[in-house]
């Protein structure tokens, strides 16, 4: 009776172990240059005002920067290189030709703020 009672815990035991699973539905992509790649909409973004930063994977990146006034539409565009190196991004000659340096934080896949560019997050387009 007792080894009977054994195995049917331990089988309930095994079963409910395996049946758990781990919660990764909703989980961040680690931060890496991969992560990165695309186009990223600043969200302070209107009908009159888009800032957009697009990371290639040839190591450029891409900022425009379009306004739109009455019946006018101004829009620059830069390319840059970039990388990555412990958790730091550094684009060459961004701003008065010289490197601008940033961290990041994913605050999910579609989401990152770059903190030494702007107190607004980027947006996945």
């Amino acid at each position: 009776m007792k080894f009977k009672l054994k195995s049917i815990l331990l089988t309930l035991l095994c079963a409910i172990t395996l049946a758990c699973s781990s919660d990764d539905d909703n989980t961040i992509e680690s931060p890496s240059s991969d992560s990165l790649i695309g186009e990223w909409l600043r969200n302070d973004f209107n009908e009159n005002i888009q800032y957009k930063l697009t990371f290639n994977t040839d190591n450029t990146v891409l900022r425009t920067f379009s306004t739109q006034t009455n019946d006018d539409a101004i829009s620059t565009a830069s390319s840059y290189n970039w990388t990555i190196s412990n958790d730091i991004i550094t684009i060459e000659n961004f701003e008065n030709n010289t490197n601008a340096s940033t961290g990041y934080e994913f605050l999910s896949n579609e989401t990152v703020v770059l903190t030494g560019l702007s107190e607004f997050e980027f947006v996945r387009q």
